[in-house]
């Protein structure tokens, strides 16, 4: 069966069925419990992750109240381009 990782049919070269072979090493439910817990934890940090650098990604303009060019809002410091920079590598 397509979902049943846990167990293959194993046949000869001519088609001869063989037998089952099962996991060996199978995980425990309680394994199993936590490793689901701590992926869906995992992947609520990666979408929270995503969202905030997603924000940081906007650029940001000055108001304007005449028509002019648009200006860029960058204040930075270098402390900060260097932390974050530092993160990413």
């Amino acid at each position: 069966m397509p979902h049943h990782d846990h167990e293959i049919e194993v046949c000869d070269p001519v088609g001869r069925h063989l037998g089952t072979a099962h996991l060996a090493d199978a995980a425990t439910p309680e394994q199993l419990d936590e490793l689901r817990r701590t992926r869906t934890a995992r992947a609520r940090r990666l979408r929270e992750e995503t969202k905030k650098a997603e924000a940081l990604r906007r650029q940001r303009f000055a108001p304007a109240t005449t028509p002019t060019p648009a200006q860029r809002l960058s204040a930075v410091t270098a402390a900060e381009a260097d932390h974050e920079l530092a993160a990413a590598a």
